[in-house]
């Protein structure tokens, strides 16, 4: 069974990671210490743990009263976009409720 855990990391930081059987899957990273959350980094090889990940920043993110999310990280561009990210010189920008909402990989 795979788990998402949370760490914090500091008053704004957060680290997402997906873990089965102690082995990590993947990793994301928020940081909210702006007016919009950003997704600094986020990895793994599973396009529905990356999707899961994203989701789980997100969901932190809107806990905590964001509305807008962002992410430069080009490795997850078909995911961000599938997600309903848009693409604004070089920045993925969603709406935090229409990315909880949507799917990448039915």
């Amino acid at each position: 069974m795979i788990f998402f855990k949370n760490e914090i990391i500091s008053d704004y930081v957060y680290m997402f990671s997906a873990v089965e059987n102690d082995n990590v899957l993947g990793k994301c990273c928020l940081d909210l210490s702006e007016k919009t959350a950003k997704i600094v980094s986020v990895s793994s090889d599973n396009d529905i743990i990356t999707e899961g990940l994203i989701k789980a920043a997100c969901n932190c993110a809107a806990l905590k009263n964001f509305y807008m999310v962002n992410c430069s990280c080009k490795d997850a561009e078909h995911i961000l976009l599938k997600l309903k990210f848009t693409e604004e010189n070089g920045i993925f920008v969603s709406d935090i409720p229409s990315v909880l909402m949507g799917s990448c990989c039915k």
